[in-house]
């Protein structure tokens, strides 16, 4: 999942992250631009995640989390969040859909790798 981590960063030139969550364990993190996911951020991931909604960094729920983030739900396991770490002061007024269209490209990627070990390639995006 580097390579989609690595779109986002270069889509918005901002650190990024890609979560992969299977059955509420996170089960691969990756990120781009120097920085790391801490506990809130997780909190927040998993939030976006239970609510199917984006949250912004710094708004409630995650009040204290670096990243705005966009849950990427598939048909099957695994799940994905895709974070932008934005300076406040230079948010885009709307990076929806750039975010989007990479949420396309990893419903996309993950669908394949299932596919690959045999199960059944379904797979949509849920916002």
């Amino acid at each position: 999942m580097t390579a989609i981590a690595t779109i986002v960063a270069i889509g918005v030139q901002v650190p990024s992250v890609v979560v992969l969550i299977a059955e509420d364990t996170v089960i691969s993190v990756e990120t781009t631009g120097g920085v790391s996911l801490t506990e809130p951020d997780l909190e927040a991931v998993r939030s976006a995640l239970a609510t199917g909604t984006v949250m912004r960094a710094g708004v409630y729920p995650a009040l204290s989390s670096q990243f705005d983030l966009w849950p990427v739900k598939t048909a099957a396991a695994p799940r994905a969040v895709i974070g932008l770490a934005f300076d406040p002061d230079r948010r885009p007024v709307s990076p929806d859909t750039m975010v989007d269209v990479v949420c396309t490209i990893l419903v996309l990627a993950l669908s394949r790798q299932r596919s690959s070990k045999g199960v059944r390639p379904s797979a949509e995006v849920k916002r």
